[in-house]
């Protein structure tokens, strides 16, 4: 499969991936697994992606023939890539997010470059109608009419995705809050990405994120506190670590006390309407007689 990698980026750029002025050179740069790109090279980042997936060092990390041919590259699905109600999907989770997911988040972007920049400041043109800078509600109500919802359940919905993206309150998403959104669903979406970042964490490979791990993770920088309140948010069983499957369902779904909190909240609305409706069907039944 790596061989294939190679083949494809020649084939897409007319020059090997790996080039020095050696044999020695060469393996050098092999071993260290990174690939640039020429500067005037126009592959699609999707392009790109399916060329890194097969020319990774970790054969663990590297695609299997069957992951391959399902990359959206082969396939044919490129083209449409997070446009449509795809794009708006990946704006509604980060509010859920946990502060070690938030953190990631960052990380990612400073991975970035500046072709996947340019790919989100793209996705977010195609929202900011008017072009002012700022996605805000007017906005994001006509893009969803466009994709074919009505006008009221649009601007409802804009309503929502608004309030959980925008992070500093102002009534709109910039172009920072929607990079953040994206790159919240790119964590959750992504399995091998997810257990890359669990074992960047989780140094002694031990299957677990403990609080030193954790600690050295933010350069001893943050309080005890602030450590132990990030573990919890996570730590379903507590157990004051975070296991693999926990660090998963917290990439995927989002903190475990929001989802706490979001259970409370939708377990009180629903008692509050079967009580309302209790009180209906009495005030029906005393009308009766």
């Amino acid at each position: 499969m790596w061989t294939i990698g190679v083949i494809t980026y020649v084939l897409s750029t007319g020059r090997p991936p790996f080039y020095g002025r050696d044999n020695k050179e060469i393996l050098r740069k092999i071993l260290r697994a990174k690939v640039i790109w020429p500067k005037r090279s126009k592959l699609s980042n999707v392009a790109k992606d399916f060329v890194l997936s097969l020319v990774k060092r970790d054969t663990k990390e590297r695609f299997s023939a069957k992951q391959a041919l399902q990359h959206k590259w082969l396939t044919g699905g490129a083209g449409t890539e997070d446009l449509g109600m795809q794009l708006i999907q990946s704006l509604a989770n980060y509010h859920e997010a946990s502060k070690l997911k938030k953190v990631l988040v960052r990380m990612l972007a400073n991975d970035m470059s500046k072709d996947d920049h340019n790919m989100l400041q793209d996705q977010f043109n195609k929202i900011d109608l008017d072009k002012d800078g700022q996605i805000n509600i007017s906005d994001l109500t006509r893009y969803l009419q466009e994709q074919g919802e009505s006008k009221k359940d649009a601007r409802m919905r804009a309503s929502q995705i608004i309030e959980q993206v925008d992070q500093n309150k102002d009534g709109n998403i910039d172009i920072q809050e929607f990079k953040n959104a994206k790159l919240a669903r790119k964590i959750g979406a992504d399995d091998r990405l997810i257990r890359k970042q669990f074992q960047r964490i989780d140094e002694d490979n031990n299957g677990f994120i403990t609080h030193e791990e954790l600690s050295k993770l933010f350069n001893w920088t943050l309080t005890e506190d602030l450590i132990k309140n990030t573990i919890k948010e996570i730590d379903e069983n507590d157990d004051g670590k975070i296991s693999y499957q926990e660090f998963v369902t917290a990439m995927k779904h989002g903190a475990f006390e929001t989802r706490k909190h979001i259970t409370k909240e939708m377990t009180k609305r629903i008692r509050k309407e079967l009580e309302e409706e209790g009180n209906l069907e009495s005030k029906d039944e005393e009308g009766a007689k």
